[in-house]
Parts: structure tokens; C-alpha cells; sequence
């Protein structure tokens, strides 16, 4: 994870794609659904939001590991 210029811990939704095995698009199209959009453009999750993320795709995830 990368460290926020506020020293809060953050990650980013391909960072998290990468991490749990399913596409980048799967992750930002269920943040799009889930969250609003940041004022940027760039999505920066901290833990709880990065956490929900991976709730959300574990039964993927799994899935993709038990084939």
C-alpha cells in the first residue's frame, strides 16, 4: 500500500485487482455503483473502502483459485 500525503494508508483499485484476481474494470465498475466518485477522478481507497472491496469479489476470487 502507499502512504497518502496525510499519512493515511491507501491503495488503488488496480492495485486491488491485482491483489484478489479479478479485472480492473469488475473493481472500478462496482466502485462506480458503490461509491461517489472522487473530486479528481482518482481513486484512492483506504483500509475500509479497500476492505469492502475485497468482501465484495471474494467469492470470485475464490472461484478463480478452486478452478
Amino acid at each position: 500500500m502507499k502512504a497518502a500525503r496525510s499519512d493515511v494508508e491507501y491503495t488503488t483499485p488496480t492495485e486491488l485487482a491485482r491483489e484478489i484476481g479479478v479485472s480492473r474494470a469488475a473493481v472500478y465498475a462496482w466502485l462506480r455503483a458503490a461509491f461517489p466518485p472522487p473530486p479528481d477522478g482518482r481513486w484512492r481507497l483506504d483500509l475500509d473502502a479497500a476492505e469492502r472491496v475485497r468482501t465484495r469479489f471474494a467469492d470470485t476470487a475464490r472461484a478463480r483459485t478452486e478452478y
